[in-house]
């Protein structure tokens, strides 16, 4: 018998991007979901190019366990058409996880970090408008 998933996240579609929530602290069960949902959506998509808006301002880490699973379902958006990336965080931890993803992205695509919702939406549409 597995685990209750610990954590949450919420996935919206607006234009050419999606924006994505990640909510408290995370385990294998809650990323295998999260991992699940996002092949999904991205099959009824339609997008063959595409950005991702992270909020982790409502996220509280993970298990290394599941950092090592999150990484392979991040990995599926970036073989898959993601080609910009924006990042949204409130403490000096998010800011240095949210590094940790910035030097994976980095050779693959332009990414940006904030501190709120607005100006990350509105650099993803700039970018997403010089790229496609």
């Amino acid at each position: 018998m597995g685990f209750t998933h610990h954590g949450y996240h919420k996935v919206e579609q607006e234009e050419n991007f999606f924006i994505i929530t990640y909510g408290g602290s995370w385990n294998v069960e809650q990323v295998e979901s999260f991992s699940y949902e996002l092949q999904e959506i991205l099959k009824t998509s339609g997008f063959k190019k595409f950005g991702v808006v992270s909020d982790l301002r409502e996220w509280d880490g993970s298990t290394p366990e599941a950092l090592l699973l999150a990484k392979e379902a991040l990995d599926y958006f970036f073989d898959n058409g993601q080609i910009v990336s924006a990042h949204i965080h409130n403490s000096s931890v998010k800011k240095q996880f949210a590094l940790g993803l910035k030097q994976l992205q980095a050779s693959r695509m332009p990414l940006e970090e904030f501190e709120s919702m607005e100006p990350a939406k509105e650099w993803m549409k700039r970018q997403l408008t010089e790229l496609l």
